[in-house]
């Protein structure tokens, strides 16, 4: 009876301690735990501001969005064939780099530093043509990037990036 007795309690000594070693182990790593959600926007929302001031030209102005992060802009224009379309920059910021029109100066969040100047695209139709004429603007950005000094980096446009949207984005 004895030695039973002895089993069982060697048995019930043993479950003991083998119950506590998983408190031991973790007393000897580290852990660290963090609750709640914050969202990271890797991305930059611009808009595009149009002012129509005649039926044939589109003043254009691009704005950064509150909260994003620093970025460069560039604008394309598009529009039928029969006419070209004439670029007037109000200032020397804004520089033509083949098709597009390049605003050499980043773009901030904060206010006052968050919009281009503005360039202006014209079509000049014959004289006593009557016809419906639509100008299409488009605009990129790219993230800004930083020397180890803070300041910004010219623009590399040659770099691409494709940002997919999930629905109802």
């Amino acid at each position: 009876m004895k030695r039973k007795q002895k089993i069982g309690l060697m048995a019930l000594l043993a479950l003991i301690l083998s119950a506590s070693i998983p408190s031991t182990i973790a007393y000897f790593t580290t852990y660290a735990s963090a609750l709640g959600r914050v969202e990271i926007s890797l991305q930059a929302e611009t808009e595009i501001i149009e002012q129509l001031p005649t039926p044939y030209s589109k003043h254009i102005q691009v704005q950064l969005d509150q909260g994003s992060q620093p970025v460069y802009v560039r604008v394309r224009a598009f529009s039928g064939s029969a006419y070209p379309i004439e670029a007037k920059p109000s200032s020397a910021n804004w520089k033509q780099n083949g098709q597009y029109w390049e605003y050499t100066i980043p773009l901030f969040p904060e206010e006052g530093r968050n919009i281009t100047d503005e360039i202006v695209f014209e079509i000049q139709p014959k004289e006593n043509e009557v016809q419906n004429f639509n100008i299409v603007v488009v605009s990129e950005s790219i993230p800004v990037k930083f020397d180890e000094n803070g300041n910004p980096l010219p623009a590399d446009w040659n770099k691409t990036i494709e940002i997919e949207r999930g629905e109802g984005e």
